[in-house]
């Protein structure tokens, strides 16, 4: 059963737009919330080219609320390729933050460019979203129960971000969010809430830069024709909404568990398991 619902570029852009903003930075799964819901409504685009560009609003997101932090990863990198021997302690560690951000990326990278076909054809089905709902689930509960023995972001190490990186390319699967299992990898390092989601929205800018440039390319090479118009509206409402979802989840994570988010994860899942079974889905 479908939602009959009319397939305007305006009011189609902001309800995905909106999903995207909330949900890439809750450990709940963008991809898999936006798949379901093209489904629902028999109108989405759906495809990975519509999915990047609702990134590219998320994207802006991170960029304006880690200005500073960016701002500052950019300038110290800069500084170290020119001035090698005259960086200052804080550009030190940022130059190793930045570092650090490009390796992660490597993983999700390559399994992007090598599965990009298969993960939009075969694993963009209701029944392996409410199966990877459940399983992230599970890998939240399990990471979530770690003690921080970490506390700052200067205090990831190589060996911590290949790891993290690894689970961002798990990630690519809808339904097991990105957020989801960089977050649950930092905490198995032993890194506090908050950090492990700072890195993981840091972490969230080459990546989406790579995805969006590698999806750029494979639309001209394939001709996909893209809803300019729905884009532009997506994008943008996907940033406004993603500045205050990242904001509150920092300030949430400060004081709470991820139990919430477990929860509403094996609550979707088992809803998209009774639609599957009475044929509604």
């Amino acid at each position: 059963m479908t939602l009959d619902i009319e397939s305007s570029s305006i009011l189609l852009g902001l309800l995905l737009g909106i999903i995207q903003g909330i949900t890439e930075f809750l450990p709940i799964s963008s991809s898999g919330h936006l798949v379901l819901v093209e489904k629902l409504i028999d109108s989405g685009p759906n495809s990975l080219t519509f999915d990047v560009g609702l990134h590219i609003g998320t994207l802006m997101a991170v960029l304006v609320s880690f200005k500073n932090v960016v701002s500052s990863i950019i300038l110290a990198c800069l500084k170290r390729l020119y001035k090698k021997d005259n960086l200052t302690q804080d550009e030190q560690r940022y130059s190793k933050i930045g570092l650090l951000l490009i390796i992660g990326t490597i993983p999700a990278a390559i399994t992007g460019l090598l599965f990009v076909d298969i993960i939009e054809l075969y694993l963009r089905e209701p029944w392996l979203i409410a199966l990877t709902l459940m399983l992230g689930a599970l890998v939240i509960w399990i990471a979530d129960r770690n003690s921080a023995r970490f506390l700052g972001l200067s205090d990831f190490d190589l060996r911590g971000v290949i790891i993290i990186g690894c689970a961002q390319a798990v990630a690519l699967v809808p339904g097991m969010s990105r957020s989801a299992l960089t977050i649950s990898a930092a905490r198995f390092l032993g890194h506090s809430r908050q950090k492990s989601a700072e890195f993981s929205f840091l972490l969230a800018i080459p990546v989406i830069i790579s995805a969006g440039i590698l999806t750029g390319l494979r639309s001209i090479r394939l001709d996909i024709p893209i809803d300019w118009n729905l884009l532009i509206i997506g994008s943008s409402t996907a940033f406004l909404v993603g500045i205050l979802v990242i904001k509150f989840f920092l300030s949430y994570v400060e004081k709470h568990d991820l139990s919430v988010f477990i929860n509403y994860r094996i609550l979707l899942a088992s809803l998209i398991a009774i639609g599957i079974l009475t044929k509604n889905i």
